[in-house]
């Protein structure tokens, strides 16, 4: 799958790959590891992407791409309610925070910006799950 990204949307990308990979690393089974090395192969293309060019995906990868972005929505959007000291079902423990923090740096602390993370990985998510488009 042949897809272009502009530079807002590989940052968010590769983000969503530290907090994903942060997660699978914590997973002891063989899949979590074969989805782990998948996210990376797809993470090193994004790494030579350039701002509006081309990317060339494979299923798996989009997939595991997709799913990265998935997580990384419920790791923010937890991030987020504890900005705003909202009581969550499922707090973030302190070295998730760290890891969010890290991921996207630019929203630490802000419950504006935090907002604006969530938007965009949900706009990102729904590109990237979204079914191809005949070419």
């Amino acid at each position: 799958m042949r897809m272009r990204f502009s530079a807002e949307d590989v940052a968010l990308l590769r983000g969503a790959e530290a907090v994903q990979g942060a997660l699978l690393g914590r997973e002891p089974d063989a899949s979590a590891l074969r989805d782990a090395l998948i996210l990376m192969k797809a993470g090193r293309k994004l790494g030579a992407a350039h701002d509006g060019g081309t990317v060339t995906l494979a299923e798996a990868e989009t997939a595991a791409l997709a799913a990265a972005m998935r997580a990384s929505l419920e790791q923010v959007k937890r991030y987020h309610e504890r900005i705003l000291g909202w009581r969550s079902r499922e707090p973030l423990a302190p070295e998730q925070v760290v890891v969010v923090e890290q991921a996207f740096p630019f929203a630490r602390g802000s419950a504006w910006e935090t907002s604006r993370l969530i938007r965009a990985l949900q706009a990102l998510a729904a590109r990237l799950e979204a079914p191809p488009s005949p070419s």
